[in-house]
């Protein structure tokens, strides 16, 4: 939460409060000061945060930070980030909420239905089948054409086909 100061307009006092945004209107307008007079809004400049601004780089003995993400010394954060979107990286406080919950999920997913046609797939050639007989019927045209199996390997690949075998022989 911000800390806004008011100012009387009668006496001059400023006042500090510690307050949601939503309040900072209502405050002024439904408060007073000690002397009567009304309070009026002080525009004040933002705090110099290390996050925000820099990290006062010589200011403290200070020469930036290592950003694990680049495995590199950089001054700032806004530099951290900076670095990182030329280089094709996205900040993490561009994803999207849930982005990791909702990700490792889908992996999770991904995972278990793999499982599940490699596990097939074995289970038919140790059934005495052959290879081209296994993959067939694992891979079978209807999973290919419902989309069943695109949600698994995805679309990405040129090759599915040998792609899927390879990874499974």
């Amino acid at each position: 939460m911000p800390i806004y100061e008011f100012s009387c307009t009668s006496c001059g006092t400023v006042h500090e409060r510690l307050l949601p945004m939503s309040q900072r209107e209502i405050f002024g307008k439904e408060n007073s000061c000690e002397c009567g007079g009304d309070l009026k809004n002080k525009i004040t400049a933002p705090a110099h945060t290390p996050s925000g601004w820099g990290d006062m780089t010589g200011r403290h003995g200070v020469n930036g930070y290592f950003s694990k993400g680049l495995g590199a010394y950089v001054d700032s954060k806004k530099a951290e980030e900076k670095i990182m979107r030329s280089r094709g990286f996205i900040p993490e406080s561009d994803l999207p909420k849930h982005y990791w919950e909702d990700e490792t999920s889908r992996r999770v997913d991904v995972a278990v239905a793999t499982d599940k046609y490699t596990a097939q797939y074995k289970d038919l050639l140790a059934s005495g089948k052959t290879k081209e007989e296994a993959i067939a019927e694992t891979f079978s045209t209807e999973r290919i054409m419902s989309g069943e199996l695109e949600k698994v390997w995805g679309t990405k690949r040129k090759d599915t086909t040998s792609t899927i075998t390879g990874d499974l022989l």
